[in-house]
């Protein structure tokens, strides 16, 4: 199952297009990158959350 996330930037689409060309993909990547680090979280609301102090 494939899990959409959204979201509205303050920075116009072509801004970012010029900057990340593909948008999806760069943040696609970075989201990887966050998960595959220590902490695994078992589900998507667990990354929206901060880390406990």
């Amino acid at each position: 199952m494939t899990e959409t996330i959204t979201f509205r930037s303050r920075i116009p689409k072509r801004e970012l297009q010029k900057r990340f060309g593909n948008v999806s993909k760069t943040i696609n990547a970075l989201l990887e990158r966050e998960l595959a680090g220590e902490r695994k979280p078992a589900d998507w609301r667990d990354v929206l959350e901060p880390p406990p102090t």
